[in-house]
Order: C-alpha cells, then structure tokens, then sequence
C-alpha cells in the first residue's frame, strides 16, 4: 500500500512539475495541456480522497486513473530514442496483426476439437466417479466448457494429466483424440503463428531500415542543395569558380557559418 501510494506521489509531483515548465516555456499545444492538466487535478484529487478515507462515496472517480495510461503511453516517446527498444517497440507493432489472426484461428480449432469432445468424450466422462464441484465433471458438460478445458491443456499447458489422464485409463482408445488435438493446436497451428508473427516482425524492421535509409537519402540531398547555395554565396564574381580571397571574405559571414556548422564543415 505504501509502495504503490509512494509511486502516486512520485507521479503526480514528476506531471505536476512538468506542467508547470510547459506553462511558461511552451504552451503550444493547448489541447495537449489541458488533457495533462485534467490528469495532474484527478491525480491529486484521487490521492487526497484516498488519504482521507472518504472517496468511497466516489467511486466514479476511478475512471480518471485510466487518464494515466495515455499519460504513460505519452511519456514513453523516449524509448525511439534507444536504438535497441525501438528495433523491439516496431517488431511488436508489426507482429501485433499476426498476433490477432493467429489467436482467431486458435480459437475456432479449439471450438472446432471442443464441439467433438462433447460429442465423443463426455460419455466417457459421466462414467467415471466426481466429486462435487469437480472441474472435470462439468468441463465436458458444453462446448464452452470444453473449449475453455482445451485452452488450458493444449494451449496454457495448465493441469494437462488432471481431466485427460483418468479419461485415456478409461477408454485407451481417446489417446489418439488428445494426440491428434495436442499435435493440431501446439505443434501445429501455435508454431505456424509463431513463425509468421517472427516474419512479421522481421519484415517490420526491414521497412524501418528502408523507411531511414530514405529520411538519409533526403538528408543528404538536402544538404548539398545548402552546400550549393553556400557555393553560390562565396562566388562573389560569378565566375563559376571561388577563389581564395573569397572563401576567406565569405566564411566571415553569420549565414555561411550556420550552413557550414549544419553540414559539419
């Protein structure tokens, strides 16, 4: 309790005075400083009615911590800073459409293997003694249930041998059903979605790299059109060629000085 109030405080008082320094420097944004001022008053309001013990009447206030979370996301622009987290942070983006479908398919093959455990495996299982209360007694009881018995076997890997195991002592034949259910989802369809969320990731920061390599390109174009019009300027003649007296006389000028500094000459 105190580590997680601390950590409020801590917060509060780091936007607090961030706010403040965009108050008198920069207060461009004013859309983007309301939002944060609206954070910073829920967030002292939140912990002053939590140090009083009277926000309970309040429960409605709960809803601004959410406003905290676009805080956070906000503040996390410093991570395309470091080279390494950004390669992840892009990696992750790409990946995340992958991530979608593959949980899509994996859900209609569990409902798929949970509508045919129903049908086959309960039987089996109403023979067998339970307990009351026993998970595995209602976990074939609807294809909801079986499905959910599914994800946690063959997909979380949770308590495998717990409803399976007394169910192949049973009947040795349903061996093959759990077989053939473990090898499709977790060999098969879980593996086959790794693999393209992999690809996907590597074609993400594949088209990162191109993306700089383009911002470069542009870079470097743009400076030696400044490189020209630096040329241009100290061709006081217009002669088509500087001579030394020239380059001298022109790099005492503010303006040339600045392009030079740009271009690191």
């Amino acid at each position: 309790m105190m580590v997680g109030l601390n950590l409020s405080i801590s917060f509060s008082l780091a936007s607090t005075l961030e706010l403040g320094v965009r108050l008198f420097v920069s207060p461009r944004d004013v859309l983007t400083f309301k939002l944060d001022a609206l954070i910073v008053v829920s967030g002292w309001l939140e912990f002053a009615l939590s140090t009083a013990g009277t926000h309970t009447w309040m429960p409605d206030l709960q809803i601004m911590r959410f406003f905290r979370i676009f805080e956070i996301l906000r503040r996390a622009k410093w991570i395309v800073q470091i080279p390494a987290l950004s390669r992840l942070l892009i990696g992750f983006v790409g990946a995340m459409e992958a991530m979608v479908y593959g949980v899509v398919l994996i859900m209609v093959l569990l409902l798929v293997w949970g509508v045919f455990a129903v049908e086959f495996v309960q039987p089996v299982s109403l023979l067998l003694p339970h307990e009351e209360g026993d998970w595995c007694a209602e976990a074939l009881s609807s294809v909801q249930a079986a499905t959910l018995l599914l994800f946690q076997s063959l997909v979380a890997g949770d308590a495998w041998g717990t409803c399976a195991v007394p169910l192949i002592l049973k009947r040795p034949e349903l061996f093959f059903f759990f077989a053939f259910a473990f090898t499709s989802i977790q060999l098969g369809v879980t593996n086959l979605v790794l693999s393209v969320i992999v690809e996907k990731a590597a074609t993400s920061r594949d088209d990162h790299k191109e993306l700089e390599k383009q911002k470069k390109k542009k870079a470097q174009e743009a400076n030696l059109r400044q490189w020209s019009v630096v040329m241009h300027s100290l061709d006081a003649d217009n002669s088509g060629t500087i001579s030394e007296e020239e380059l001298l006389e022109g790099v005492q000028n503010p303006i040339v000085q600045g392009v030079l500094e740009t271009l690191k000459i």
